[in-house]
Formats: structure tokens, sequence, C-alpha cells
């Protein structure tokens, strides 16, 4: 690919919307995480396929990276998920996905462990899970944005923007969660050389949440929160121009136009 080439790429985010994308934003996520973690990956990768499925993705709501060329074609270039104690949206066509690999679909009707996974493995989970049960108590709706992972292009394709991959698709997840779905609360876990980046975006601690070995995982994770009043204005006026986006394609774009409309808004 040519640099004008993937200058005219353009970069959007949005629930992955057929069963070949969520295919890809399970092959992306296995590329991501499949050994990232400790010497044998996550329990979740599968070698066989070169796939990442686990049960919390049928009570996930899938969003994807998507580059888009100007001649219309796509690929999917990153993946997030965004867990919650609701059955996925994207249930129906999740299982098409995975129905060359039965396997593989079988895990989506296990039992869960927990009803969001930071609450299934964290080595803090018991300290943290009375937090997210006084948050159901009050009636809020509490998710959990996870395995985060951009391909290698989608971040060299971003860069040429001038905006980070990784934080376009957080901060999509954080305006479909708080501004389309209106959930009230995001948890998740962070690797202790990224709390000062979550930190900068207004998350917290959960109490007991403090950083921790995880040995299944051979890395340290805190927990954290983030609730739409926790967000610093600088980003509150980057979502509201991302929503404003959402609004008109029913998707998010990755422009530079959004950055200097939320500069302007200040």
């Amino acid at each position: 690919m040519t640099r004008q080439e993937m200058l005219d790429t353009e970069l959007v985010a949005r629930l992955a919307r057929t069963p070949a994308e969520l295919l890809d934003a399970c092959r992306v996520r296995y590329e991501g995480f499949a050994f990232v973690a400790g010497s044998k990956g996550l329990a979740s990768a599968d070698h066989e396929s070169r796939l990442d499925v686990d049960v919390f993705d049928a009570y996930a709501h899938h969003i994807v990276l998507v580059a888009r060329s100007a001649e219309n074609t796509e690929r999917v270039v990153g993946s997030m998920r965004v867990v919650l104690d609701e059955v996925s949206p994207q249930l129906t066509l999740l299982e098409a996905a995975l129905a060359a690999h039965p396997r593989l679909l079988r895990r989506l009707q296990e039992p869960r462990p927990a009803v969001l996974p930071m609450l299934s493995y964290l080595v803090q989970a018991p300290q943290v899970q009375p937090e997210y049960d006084r948050r159901v108590a009050a009636g809020e709706r509490v998710v959990e944005a996870a395995r985060r992972t951009v391909l290698p292009e989608g971040r060299r394709l971003a860069a040429l923007k001038r905006v980070s991959a990784g934080d376009f698709m957080l901060e999509a997840a954080l305006v479909y969660g708080f501004e389309v779905m209106g959930w009230e609360c995001s948890q998740f876990t962070s690797a202790d050389v990224l709390l000062p980046n979550h930190a900068a975006i207004g998350a917290r601690l959960i109490p007991g949440g403090d950083i921790r070995h995880q040995p299944q995982l051979g890395m340290s994770l805190a927990a954290l929160e983030l609730t739409p009043a926790d967000l610093p204005e600088p980003l509150r006026r980057r979502m509201a121009a991302h929503a404003e986006y959402y609004s008109r394609r029913g998707e998010f774009v990755m422009s530079s136009r959004v950055y200097v409309e939320a500069e302007q808004a200040a």
C-alpha cells in the first residue's frame, strides 16, 4: 500500500455487522492476546483455529475498527468488546460466524464463571465484587470494556492521521456505552504501565482493586471504573463530536476534524 493509499484509507469504529466481521474480530483478538499473557496465553485463545472465543462473547457488544479504502473495500484491523449482564444483540451473527468451529461454538453455551470477565479471574475479585454489586443494586448497568486490540496496520494508518488507534477505539466504546446505550459505569482492568493513561480519562481504582500480580496471566493488573461524571472536559467535547458523527452515519469516524471541532467548542 502506497503512502497516498494509506492517507486515503478511512478508519471507522462500529458494531460488527456480519458473521465475517465477527470472525475477523476473534482473529484480531487472537493475534493480540494469544501470547501476551504469560507463557501459555489466555485460555480463550484457540491455537488450531487462531481465534479467541469464550462464553463472555455471548454477552458482549462487539466493536470493530475497520479500514475502508477509497474503493470502498473494508477490512477489520482492530477489535474490542463490551460485556454486560445481557445476551449479546450480535449472538445470532456470532453463532453463524462460528458455525464451522463447533468446539468454539460450544464455548458460548458454557455457564459463566462470573457476570463480568474480570470478576472471574482477578486475584482481587472478592474485594472488587462488592462495588459491582452496590452499583447494580442501585439500578446501574455496569459493563466491562475489554480485549482492545489493534493490528499493526491499523496503528500505522492511525499514526498518519496523528491519532492513537487504541485511544480512538476506547473513545468510540465510551461514546457507544455512555451516550448511545446509556450505561452508567464501565469497569475494566489496567496494567500498571497504563494506569496514568487511564487516570487521564477520569478512571479511578475500584475499592480493593489495587495493582496485584495475576499468576495465571504472568502480569500485574488493577481494577478500575469510569462513569460519565468522571470524564474530563476535553474528552467530553471529543465524545460529543464522535456522537454527532455516529448519529449521522451509525459509525465512529477517525477524523482530525473531530478533534478540531472539539477544540473549537472549548
